[in-house]
């Protein structure tokens, strides 16, 4: 099973990740927020949590 990867935004709130978007989408949409708003976007492998 592969881990999801996430993008967010080191200036906002923004984020997305391949849970909801594929990793083609989801460069895109990193790429398009860093450029429209001068913002960093950072990427993690979030931990998994045990509920």
């Amino acid at each position: 099973m592969t881990r999801p990867l996430r993008n967010y935004c080191e200036d906002c709130e923004w984020a997305a990740s391949t849970e909801t978007y594929s990793n083609r989408e989801l460069s895109r949409l990193a790429i398009e927020h860093a450029v429209e708003h001068g913002h960093d976007i950072e990427s993690e492998v979030p931990e998994n949590r045990l509920l």
